[in-house]
Protein backbone atom coordinates (compact mmCIF):
# COMPACT_ATOMS: atom_id res chain seq x y z
CA UNK A 1 0.00 0.00 0.00
CA UNK A 2 2.78 2.65 0.90
CA UNK A 3 4.24 2.44 -2.89
CA UNK A 4 0.90 3.12 -3.80
CA UNK A 5 0.44 5.68 -2.35
CA UNK A 6 4.33 7.18 -2.89
CA UNK A 7 3.69 7.05 -6.46
CA UNK A 8 0.12 9.19 -5.99
CA UNK A 9 2.47 11.73 -3.98
CA UNK A 10 0.79 10.59 -0.81
CA UNK A 11 4.21 10.47 1.30
CA UNK A 12 2.78 11.54 4.51
CA UNK A 13 0.71 9.27 4.03
CA UNK A 14 2.84 6.44 2.75
CA UNK A 15 5.04 7.16 6.08
CA UNK A 16 2.02 6.89 8.61
CA UNK A 17 1.01 3.52 6.77
CA UNK A 18 4.88 1.71 6.64
CA UNK A 19 4.99 3.29 10.39
CA UNK A 20 2.05 1.36 11.82
CA UNK A 21 2.56 -1.79 9.47
CA UNK A 22 6.63 -2.14 11.25
CA UNK A 23 4.22 -1.17 14.77
CA UNK A 24 1.82 -4.36 14.15
CA UNK A 25 5.19 -6.42 13.13
CA UNK A 26 8.66 -4.87 14.05
CA UNK A 27 10.14 -8.15 12.13
CA UNK A 28 8.46 -6.85 8.41
CA UNK A 29 12.54 -5.69 7.22
CA UNK A 30 10.77 -4.22 3.68
CA UNK A 31 8.42 -2.69 5.14
CA UNK A 32 11.73 -0.95 7.56
CA UNK A 33 13.83 -0.46 4.17
CA UNK A 34 11.22 0.99 2.18
CA UNK A 35 10.31 3.57 5.54
CA UNK A 36 14.66 4.65 5.64
CA UNK A 37 14.23 5.02 2.21
CA UNK A 38 11.49 7.47 2.36
CA UNK A 39 12.72 8.67 5.78
CA UNK A 40 16.54 9.47 3.63
CA UNK A 41 15.46 10.49 0.57
CA UNK A 42 11.96 12.05 -0.60
CA UNK A 43 11.41 15.03 -2.29
CA UNK A 44 9.65 16.87 0.19
CA UNK A 45 12.17 18.36 3.03
CA UNK A 46 9.82 18.07 5.56
CA UNK A 47 9.43 13.98 5.28
CA UNK A 48 13.33 13.09 5.77
CA UNK A 49 14.57 12.29 8.58
CA UNK A 50 17.91 10.65 8.16
CA UNK A 51 18.76 10.36 12.02
CA UNK A 52 15.64 7.67 11.71
CA UNK A 53 16.56 6.29 8.53
CA UNK A 54 19.91 5.59 9.44
CA UNK A 55 18.92 4.20 12.86
CA UNK A 56 16.61 1.80 10.64
CA UNK A 57 19.02 0.85 7.90
CA UNK A 58 21.61 0.46 11.22
CA UNK A 59 19.45 -2.70 12.47
CA UNK A 60 18.04 -4.09 8.85
CA UNK A 61 22.10 -4.50 8.09
CA UNK A 62 22.96 -6.11 11.23
CA UNK A 63 20.18 -8.57 10.21
CA UNK A 64 21.40 -12.28 10.67
CA UNK A 65 22.31 -14.40 7.55
CA UNK A 66 23.35 -12.80 4.22
CA UNK A 67 23.97 -9.54 3.47
CA UNK A 68 20.94 -7.55 1.98
CA UNK A 69 22.13 -5.40 -0.75
CA UNK A 70 18.65 -3.49 -0.62
CA UNK A 71 19.51 -2.91 2.86
CA UNK A 72 22.99 -1.45 2.28
CA UNK A 73 21.99 0.66 -0.95
CA UNK A 74 19.42 1.93 1.69
CA UNK A 75 22.26 2.47 4.22
CA UNK A 76 24.45 4.23 2.11
CA UNK A 77 21.41 6.43 1.11
CA UNK A 78 20.61 7.10 4.88
CA UNK A 79 24.74 7.62 5.64
CA UNK A 80 24.84 10.29 2.35
CA UNK A 81 21.43 12.08 3.73
CA UNK A 82 23.39 12.61 7.25
CA UNK A 83 26.49 13.61 5.63
CA UNK A 84 28.47 10.40 6.44
CA UNK A 85 29.62 9.96 2.97
CA UNK A 86 32.45 7.32 4.38
CA UNK A 87 30.08 4.98 5.22
CA UNK A 88 27.76 6.32 2.08
CA UNK A 89 30.50 5.05 -0.35
CA UNK A 90 31.62 2.29 1.98
CA UNK A 91 28.28 0.72 2.21
CA UNK A 92 27.18 1.57 -1.08
CA UNK A 93 30.23 -0.16 -2.38
CA UNK A 94 29.45 -3.43 -0.38
CA UNK A 95 25.60 -3.30 -2.36
CA UNK A 96 27.15 -2.71 -5.80
CA UNK A 97 29.55 -6.33 -5.42
CA UNK A 98 26.19 -8.13 -4.05
CA UNK A 99 23.93 -6.81 -6.88
CA UNK A 100 26.01 -7.11 -9.82
CA UNK A 101 26.75 -10.80 -8.28
CA UNK A 102 23.16 -11.88 -8.48
CA UNK A 103 21.59 -11.40 -11.70
CA UNK A 104 18.51 -11.06 -10.24
CA UNK A 105 19.81 -7.57 -9.26
CA UNK A 106 20.86 -6.36 -12.50
CA UNK A 107 18.72 -3.52 -12.47
CA UNK A 108 19.55 -1.84 -9.82
CA UNK A 109 23.59 -1.45 -10.79
CA UNK A 110 23.16 1.30 -12.81
CA UNK A 111 20.79 3.40 -10.64
CA UNK A 112 23.29 2.72 -7.71
CA UNK A 113 26.12 3.09 -9.51
CA UNK A 114 25.07 6.77 -10.49
CA UNK A 115 24.17 7.34 -6.36
CA UNK A 116 27.64 6.00 -5.39
CA UNK A 117 29.09 8.70 -7.81
CA UNK A 118 27.02 11.56 -5.93
CA UNK A 119 28.36 10.00 -2.24
CA UNK A 120 31.79 10.42 -3.99
CA UNK A 121 31.48 13.86 -4.73
CA UNK A 122 30.46 13.88 -1.07
CA UNK A 123 26.53 14.75 -2.59
CA UNK A 124 23.29 13.11 -1.07
CA UNK A 125 20.70 11.75 -3.22
CA UNK A 126 17.19 12.17 -3.65
CA UNK A 127 14.13 10.19 -4.66
CA UNK A 128 12.47 11.69 -8.02
CA UNK A 129 10.10 9.47 -8.97
CA UNK A 130 8.62 6.69 -6.85
CA UNK A 131 7.64 3.29 -8.06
Amino acid sequence: MAKALLANGQGKEAVTNLKQTLSADPRFLEAANQLARVLASHPDKTLRSPREAIALTTRLCQTPGKKNPRFLDTHATAAAALGNFELAVQSAEQALALYKADARFAASVKPLENRLTLFREKQAWVETEWK
